[in-house]
């Protein structure tokens, strides 16, 4: 259950108080606190989206943006942070799909192991209408004209 969807202008300006160098560090940092406040909740229910943490970062460590629109979607107690025009999607169950491939494996070698005991069945039953010899007997054969 959504519990609520905004999109803030989260001013990033102060991370240039900081060193140069942690400059996209702290950005960051802002984002995160600015959510906090905001949405109320725990730093460690703050999810950033990868596009995001890529926008925040493209001019490098040194450069980050003044400021940036930002989507917050607050979901059971965990806030998802997304680019204002980033399009969302939704992860499928992933268990579905092991379960699905684990029956059809498994379908897979039944069919197969019941083909293997066919073809087995019928080469028997072709030996002995030809009248050949199985590989065991011939092993004994040899080994008897040997000694």
């Amino acid at each position: 259950m959504v519990e609520f969807e905004r999109i803030y202008n989260v001013p990033l300006s102060d991370a240039y108080l900081t060193t140069r160098v942690k400059a996209t560090r702290r950005a960051i940092t802002i984002l995160r606190n600015f959510i906090k406040r905001h949405a109320k909740v725990e730093e460690e229910n703050i999810k950033v989206s990868n596009k995001l943490n890529q926008y925040v970062w493209s001019r490098g460590r040194k450069k980050p943006p003044r400021h940036v629109k930002i989507k917050v979607i607050k979901d059971n107690g965990i806030a998802k942070v997304y680019l204002h025009d980033e399009k969302i999607e939704e992860k499928k169950p992933v268990e579905t799909k092991k379960e699905e491939k684990k029956a059809e494996t498994t379908e897979e070698k039944k069919t197969q192991e019941q083909k293997t005991e066919t073809e087995a069945k019928t080469e028997r039953k072709e030996q002995k209408e030809s009248g050949e010899k199985t590989k065991s007997k011939k092993k004994t054969e040899k080994a008897e004209t040997e000694k």
